[in-house]
């Protein structure tokens, strides 16, 4: 769990980074003269307050409940999105499905190098999910077959 949080901190990072990059651009360019760009950059920092606000009360910055303020954050960026439209060219469209058809398939060996990494070990000490993947080793017997935890059906409780 620690490598996932500090990837998320350093994607955060980023993030901040270049918002941070782009509010300077803006202002030595002069586009921040402009009462739109102000008034977006007014409801930026508002958006941030709102996610730093739910993360001191407590609800989860991911979660259902921060959902709005994640929309009203997609929203925002919809001029900045629409003023880059004549840049767009839609003959890149086929490359980028190609682009993303390549990364789903190397998620997705990666994801079998994994699976045929746990099929190494014992049938017992994998998960429940990957209990389909062949063993390569004999079976655990003994004192640490008794520890592995095992699904144990029950009849409903008589009423």
């Amino acid at each position: 769990m620690p490598v996932i949080r500090r990837s998320a901190f350093a994607v955060g990072a980023l993030l901040g980074s270049f918002h941070l990059w782009l509010f300077g651009q803006q202002a030595w360019s002069g586009q921040l003269a402009d009462p739109a760009t102000i008034g977006r950059w007014a409801l930026g920092v508002a958006l941030v307050a709102g996610l730093m606000l739910c993360r001191h009360r407590g609800i989860p910055v991911l979660g259902r409940q921060s959902v709005a303020i994640w929309v009203l954050a997609a929203l925002l960026h919809g001029p900045a999105l629409a003023a880059d439209a004549d840049r767009f060219s839609m003959a890149a469209v086929p490359e980028a499905a190609t682009t993303i058809a390549h990364a789903l398939l190397s998620v997705a060996g990666l994801g079998l190098l994994v699976a045929a990494a746990l099929a190494l070990t014992t049938r017992n000490s994998l998960p429940p999910a990957l209990s389909w993947v062949p063993s390569a080793l004999p079976p655990v017997s003994g004192e640490r077959r008794a520890a592995v935890p095992r699904f144990l059906p029950r009849p409903p409780p008589v009423a």
